[in-house]
């Protein structure tokens, strides 16, 4: 038994400087209409949250999101990697999130890892959807060694995060901003934990990545990968998506 074919996108809708609330809502249309689930990065502003529930719930099609945007609205540093879904594809049975690294004063914000099960509502198949945010400027060698430790930090969290998801037997589809270039120390670290939890890189490799790992219950079958390009987006990441489908073992 498999799902039928569906859209997993991430995006950085950039925070720092934060957007105004219609350019946000652009990025968002240009996402919805390419998406069945969607994480964000970066979505750290009150007025983004207004964005999404403006943009992503209708009266003909509602999305899903967590944090739910009333309170990602009172507290949008700890909802700023957010995950989305369309509701007459998917039902959310849970979400799990962790702190990636705490705020320091002149480098970071607080930031998290979330992730949300979803379950297929047709066949009932279920897989994990997640996304989290590194330190910029930490994966150099060259790199202050404030900013090494963080990234060394986000790196730990995440192994420690995709252990506890893969306990459940589900497929995981996680796509992050990771500010990692390739051939930097902590790609090399990067790659190290992804071989580790068997997980299969799409796309491009370098600053965002998306990856994908097969569960005991479930498995991934990727059809493509994408992008939406920056000229089409307010933001200045591109979004990254693959077209997929979870085949059950």
């Amino acid at each position: 038994m498999h799902t039928k074919w569906f859209r997993f996108l991430g995006m950085n809708i950039k925070g720092t400087p934060s957007m105004r609330q219609s350019k946000v809502e652009h990025d968002l249309d240009i996402a919805k209409a390419k998406a069945d689930v969607l994480v964000v990065q970066e979505f750290r502003w009150p007025w983004y949250f207004s964005a999404a529930k403006k943009v992503m719930s209708s009266a003909e099609i509602a999305w899903g999101t967590s944090p739910g945007v009333n309170h990602g609205y009172v507290r949008p540093v700890a909802g700023a990697q957010g995950v989305m879904w369309l509701r007459e594809r998917f039902k959310r049975l849970r979400t799990r999130h962790a702190l990636a690294h705490a705020g320091v004063a002149g480098v970071s914000e607080s930031r998290f890892l979330r992730a949300c099960l979803l379950r297929d509502r047709e066949t009932g198949i279920k897989g994990w959807f997640g996304t989290t945010h590194f330190v910029v400027g930490g994966d150099e060698f060259t790199d202050s060694n404030r900013r090494k430790a963080i990234m060394a930090g986000d790196l730990i969290a995440l192994d420690k995060f995709l252990t506890g998801l893969k306990r459940g037997g589900h497929p995981i589809l996680f796509q992050l901003d990771a500010n990692i270039h390739k051939g930097s120390w902590a790609y090399a670290e990067f790659m190290r934990i992804l071989r580790k939890h068997g997980a299969t890189v799409h796309g491009e490799h370098g600053v965002e990545y998306l990856f994908t790992i097969n569960g005991r219950k479930a498995q991934v079958e990727v059809r493509n990968d994408w992008i939406i390009p920056t000229s089409r987006l307010e933001t200045d990441h591109e979004g990254r998506g693959i077209t997929a489908r979870f085949v059950r073992n």
